[in-house]
């Protein structure tokens, strides 16, 4: 065993430059292995977190401009969606839809207090908003069905809109104005990207001035497993509000869907096959390192041919 350990030794002190690049080319193979690997899950994780804010069994529809004449209208039509809307793409489309929801924004209203004041406008919604959207509860509670049935004055704001509005002072229970109305605050939350303030529904459906419309219809999907149905349930819905507002089912300009469920499981596909592609680099990779160490090694036994059937007679 000494005498082995010895040979070994001296043959990688007389090749110093063969053994130096036969380390450096496992090494690298090895390294690019682990850099792939740590690049495919990062990205990985990325996409995990970007959707896991968000619930991705939904299909979110705004109100487009219709592109297509159709039944004696003309192109180029605004198409706004309406508050009975929410109640017909329910009852036409309950093999899919588990739940319809919508939201009705203004804009431009003022939040003010005794301290500060901010522009950033209201949102009404319903409870559902709270996984659609993605938001984080940091203190309270978000909008609850009670509000939406009782028309409470309730709201809810980020973080740092509260520290605006109220310092350092704790703004759970304390008083807002919103078009000059008083609303109590009963939750923040945190959210990298929005400042919504949050109110029912019901609330802001009655301080629209009459109006109808709404911004944003939000359905809960169900039973859908596969893409195809996913496209069919975003085909339902098309053609369902395409009765209601008169524009063909294949104008697409009419609606701007975005499918959620969709999106995830392309991209849920799009991960694996980067994973596999990956892990397929690797392993050429070390597939390479591999001949380069066999060449060596070739090499070195073509070099050593006689001293090695001298040794064996």
């Amino acid at each position: 065993m000494f005498d082995l350990i010895n040979e070994i030794l001296a043959t990688l002190r007389n090749n110093k430059l063969r053994t130096a690049l036969t380390g450096f080319a496992v090494s690298w193979g090895i390294f690019l292995l682990i850099v792939l690997l740590s690049v495919s899950r990062g990205l990985v994780n990325g996409m995990d977190a970007m959707f896991g804010q968000h619930d991705t069994e939904t299909v979110s529809i705004r109100g487009g401009y219709a592109q297509k004449a159709y039944k004696g209208l003309k192109e180029n039509r605004r198409v706004r969606l309406r508050d009975k809307d929410i109640a017909i793409v329910a009852s036409q489309n309950s093999n899919v839809a588990a739940e319809v929801v919508a939201s009705v924004t203004n804009d431009s209203a003022q939040i003010s207090t005794s301290k500060d004041y901010l522009t950033d406008g209201y949102k009404g919604v319903y409870p559902a908003e709270i996984r659609n959207s993605g938001v984080t509860i940091e203190k309270g509670r978000f909008i609850n069905q009670s509000d939406i049935n009782s028309k409470r004055r309730v709201v809810v704001i980020h973080t740092e809109s509260a520290e605006t509005l109220f310092g350092d002072k704790d703004p759970i229970g304390q008083q807002v104005k919103i078009c000059n109305l008083s609303f109590t605050v009963v939750g923040t939350y945190r959210q990298e990207w929005r400042r919504d303030n949050f109110i029912p529904y019901t609330t802001a459906r009655s301080m629209s001035g009459g109006s109808d419309y709404v911004n944003n219809i939000t359905v809960k999907l169900k039973d859908v497993r596969t893409l195809e149905e996913s496209e069919n349930a975003e085909k339902g819905f098309r053609s369902t509000l395409g009765r209601q507002h008169t524009f063909a089912d294949d104008d697409s300009g009419a609606l701007w869907i975005w499918n959620r469920f969709s999106d995830y499981l392309t991209t849920s596909s799009a991960m694996g096959v980067l994973g596999m592609a990956v892990w397929i680099i690797g392993l050429l990779t070390m597939l390479s390192g591999i001949v380069g160490v066999s060449n060596i090694m070739f090499v070195s036994v073509r070099e050593r041919t006689h001293e090695i059937g001298v040794r064996r007679a």
